[in-house]
Formats: C-alpha cells, sequence, structure tokens
C-alpha cells in the first residue's frame, strides 16, 4: 500500500464527517460488521490553525482510522478539542454531542450571543398634589440640573415665625462657587405636612438650571418643569424689561411668581404656590 503523508484541517462544520466512527463500548452483535481498515500514522492535525494531536482518555497518542479513503477519529477526542461535550449511551446505542462549552479546550470561537438592550427603568417622580418636603427635596435632586446643587434635608432649619399659619422650613445654601447662591423657604400644613409652597431666591450664573430643578421638585418631575416652561416662555419671561415687577404664571394647580431685585444683593426671586393664597 502507498504511504500517504498528509496534514488534516479540523474545523467546528467538519466534526460530523470527521467523527464519523467513535468508541461505542461493548455493542450488540448483530450491529458488527466486520471491514479491513488501516491505522494512518502520517496523518497529522490543526484546529483552527494550532496543530493538535488526538488523544485517548489516558493522554495517549491516537492515530486515525483510513478507511475506504476516509478518515476516522474517536468522537471523545474530537470533542475535547472544539469544546463538544461527548455521551454515550450504551443502552440505547447513542452517541450525544453538545456544546461546544465553555469548559472544552476548544481553541474555536463561538458568536458570541448578543446581550439583550436593556432599557432604564423610567423615574419616578412623587405626585405634586401631595407633596411634602421629604418628597420635594428627592424630586428636586432627581431631576436637578448639572449645576444645580444638591439639597440635603438635614440642611433644612423650622424657622421661628410665632404668628405663622403653616411650619416655614428655612434653607440656605452657598454651592460651586461665592458667587452662587440659594436661600429660600419651605411652607408646609402644620396638621399633614403637605408643601404648600416654595420660595427660592437664586444669584449667580446657573439661574435657570436652579430655577428648572426647583420646578421639577415642586411640579412632580423635569417633564411637567418643562412643559411650564415652554408653554409660557418661561426663560424668556425672566429676562422682560419689567424684571422687578412680579409676574405671575400658572401651570394645573400651580401658581409661579417671578420677580428680579437687582442692585449689590442682584438675585431672582421665585414663589411656587398652590392655587391657594400664597403665604407672606
Amino acid at each position: 500500500m502507498k504511504k500517504v503523508n498528509k496534514k488534516i484541517v479540523l474545523s467546528i462544520a467538519t466534526i460530523a464527517v470527521v467523527a464519523s466512527a467513535f468508541s461505542a463500548g461493548v455493542m450488540a452483535k448483530a450491529t458488527l460488521e466486520k471491514i479491513q481498515a488501516f491505522k494512518d500514522n502520517g496523518v497529522s492535525f490543526k484546529v483552527n490553525g494550532k496543530a493538535w494531536v488526538p488523544q485517548d482518555a489516558k493522554g495517549k497518542k491516537i492515530s486515525p482510522i483510513r478507511y475506504n479513503d476516509t478518515l476516522f477519529v474517536p468522537v471523545a477526542a474530537i470533542g475535547k478539542a472544539t469544546g463538544f461535550s461527548y455521551k454515550y449511551d450504551n443502552k440505547t446505542q447513542t452517541v450525544e454531542l453538545s456544546g461546544p462549552t465553555s469548559g472544552g479546550s476548544s481553541t474555536a470561537s463561538a458568536t458570541p450571543t448578543p446581550s439583550p438592550k436593556v432599557t432604564p427603568a423610567p423615574v419616578e417622580y412623587a405626585n405634586p398634589s401631595m407633596l411634602t418636603v421629604d418628597m420635594f427635596i428627592e424630586n428636586y435632586n432627581k431631576a436637578k440640573e448639572v449645576y444645580a446643587p444638591v439639597i440635603n434635608r438635614n440642611d433644612f432649619t423650622l424657622g421661628n415665625y410665632p404668628k405663622a399659619s403653616t411650619k416655614i422650613y428655612d434653607y440656605k445654601y452657598i454651592p460651586l462657587d461665592s458667587k452662587t447662591r440659594i436661600v429660600f423657604a419651605a411652607f408646609t400644613d402644620p396638621e399633614t405636612g403637605e408643601l404648600g409652597q416654595v420660595n427660592p431666591n437664586i444669584q449667580g450664573p446657573y439661574t435657570k438650571e436652579i430655577m428648572r430643578s426647583f420646578l421639577s421638585g415642586m411640579l412632580g418631575g423635569p417633564e411637567n418643569a418643562d412643559e411650564f416652561i415652554q408653554k409660557n416662555s418661561f426663560y424668556t419671561e425672566i429676562n422682560r424689561a419689567d424684571v422687578a415687577t412680579p409676574k405671575e404664571f400658572s401651570y394645573k394647580s400651580y401658581k409661579i411668581k417671578h420677580y428680579r431685585v437687582s442692585g449689590q444683593l442682584n438675585f431672582d426671586a421665585l414663589s411656587i404656590y398652590t392655587a391657594a393664597p400664597p403665604q407672606e
């Protein structure tokens, strides 16, 4: 017989051809058929461009069997090389291949499964019809602009206003730099704790951003704030000619009043309150 010396290149797609024969243990005699085949010791293998030597379970080199011009390699060896798991059911005489699995020694790369696109959960804001100071702070901080400061609950001080019919919480904060300042008060019902009015005085270069954050906190989120701003051309109106004269705007059950104090202090005053009469 003429000696054959060839290199066989295997890939995942050729498993079905190369693994046509296998070591199946003891099979029923009725299914066995005697053939004449040859062990071919001159064949070398590559798996995805890398040299590979088929081995048995004990790590001993296996030479392929050549029969009718076809090479046969044990399924177990092919599975180990490509990452396919191999199982033989002796009772049913069935070979099962699964994979490729992450535990195999395969140099073949399986096509990665794309990760499902995750849609972030929508941000929920407290209902503006039943706000408390804590709810307002939470709404404000969720929606705050980049240049607006974080508001902390422990920075509020219950003011001493003996004649007031509501609880008035004062808050003072100087964010970012010495030119930007917020001073505001929150008015709540003494019995229910519901927030009825917020009065911020804003000084500095980030007036619009801070105003939008306050409106978001009071009106129930940035969508409501933006709707109010657009419908009332609010950013244009805060630079109106008679800006020192208070101007009132409406949004749902809320009233928004704005004016500017010019001079040494130079700040924008905003009052956001329910339809009930505002506090003086």
